[in-house]
């Protein structure tokens, strides 16, 4: 696999497992979701391992970035700092326009 393709499925896996969590995590969304009664059960019978898997998933992908943001040659120190933060700050949003911005280019 080429690293810009990488880059590019770690992005946006970002991104959708911060959906994931969110609709695990909602109420309101997951009843939504599972309509049929017997899903619920299945739901919360998994609800806690997939929120696990989740937040691990988002929390390496978030320090990938971060060591990535860090190790940017083609950026100053105030913007890999910046970057940084951000990433521990939002990074399920930031990945996608990060990856826009410095990874994108082979």
């Amino acid at each position: 696999m080429k690293p810009h393709r990488f880059w590019t499925i770690l992005a946006f896996l970002q991104l959708a497992l911060f959906v994931a969590l969110w609709s695990c995590l909602s109420p309101n969304i997951r009843d939504t979701i599972l309509c049929d009664v017997w899903l619920v059960f299945i739901a919360h019978a998994l609800l806690a391992p997939t929120i696990l898997i989740c937040v691990v998933l988002t929390t390496a992908i978030a320090l990938t970035f971060i060591a990535h943001a860090l190790r940017n040659t083609r950026l100053g120190w105030g913007m890999r700092v910046w970057w940084a933060a951000a990433f521990l700050l939002f990074s399920a949003a930031l990945t996608p326009v990060y990856w826009l911005i410095h990874l994108r280019r082979p």
